[in-house]
């Protein structure tokens, strides 16, 4: 009988509706991290290392010099009306200015979205506003390097909700579009600084969540990262 440790197709069903890119990992690793979802947004991997944990679930190691994933730039991530960020990240701390996902110029801060890990090891989410290419965000409720945590960001043109291991924060008022562009989804990727730690299961949607469906993914995916 198969088993999670030797069939990934075990652990997880066909990615929801709305899904853009979800990348799973690959059993026994390779240099590409396929997309799940319809779009075939796949990552590109410079440098970064699989590694299989406990309980059989591949992730990205990422080693704070030179390592990234580029997803590339298709349509279907440039997301303005509303969507939803999940991954999940055990990082080295006393990293900053690290990027766990952006599409935009992590050098200038010019993102449609990201999920940053900031100098005083806080995390912090944020989107792009259109009519003044200023940003919208907030911090999450972790820091990096204190194990696994589940982070999610839900953006639906009225307000940003970052969510951390399943539970939401105060919605951030917002009220108009995101600001689009034509740069490509990275993982750990910073011009001069990059991710020193885990990423798994990164995962977008062309609309938010509602907080059910991201606290569902949490409680369904807590026990591959021994989180209980």
């Amino acid at each position: 009988m198969k088993t999670v440790l030797d069939r990934e197709d075990l652990a997880f069903g066909p990615p929801e509706l709305g899904c853009v890119l979800c990348l799973s990992g690959l059993p026994g690793g390779g240099s590409t991290a396929y997309d799940r979802s319809p779009h075939g947004n796949r990552g590109n991997i410079t440098g970064a290392t699989w590694v299989r944990l406990s309980s059989g679930l591949w992730c990205l190691s990422f080693d704070g010099v030179d390592d990234y994933v580029d997803c590339n730039n298709d349509v279907s991530l440039s997301l303005e009306d509303g969507f939803t960020i999940e991954l999940w990240e055990n990082v080295d701390s006393s990293a900053y200015y690290r990027w766990f996902i952006s599409k935009g110029d992590p050098a200038t801060f010019t993102q449609n979205y990201g999920i940053i890990l900031l100098d005083n090891n806080n995390i912090y989410g944020l989107v792009r506003n259109v009519d003044d290419d200023t940003t919208w965000g907030a911090y999450f409720g972790v820091s990096g390097g204190s194990g696994w945590h589940f982070l999610a960001m839900s953006f639906d043109i009225t307000h940003i909700v970052h969510y951390a291991d399943g539970v939401g924060a105060t919605p951030v008022a917002t009220g108009t579009q995101a600001h689009t562009n034509n740069r490509p989804v990275r993982l750990g990727y910073h011009y001069s600084k990059k991710i020193s730690g885990y990423l798994a299961l990164p995962r977008i949607y062309n609309r938010p969540l509602s907080a059910l469906e991201i606290q569902n993914h949490f409680n369904q995916e807590k026990h591959l990262f021994g989180v209980w």
